[in-house]
């Protein structure tokens, strides 16, 4: 499977991602550029900033991208 189909899946079926999770869970280490494919395509994938807890302490934001169910794909 390609890391756009297991994108679109993991958005589709499971939830947001991050980049982290994408890295962790697909070895994906440019999400943003698969988004951008994705979205390319006709995908309606949005993003939202989201506060994380690091593990050193303190908050990071990073980017959650999400799928939007209510808009139609253009394929």
């Amino acid at each position: 499977m390609k890391q756009c189909d297991m994108i679109l899946d993991h958005l589709q079926n499971i939830g947001p991602l991050t980049q982290l999770e994408a890295l962790q869970r697909y070895g994906c280490g440019r999400l943003g550029a698969r988004i951008w494919d994705l979205r390319h395509a006709g995908f309606p994938i949005k993003a939202r900033n989201v506060k994380i807890k690091k593990a050193i302490g303190g908050e990071a934001t990073v980017a959650e991208y999400y799928y939007v169910r209510d808009e139609k794909a253009d394929i």
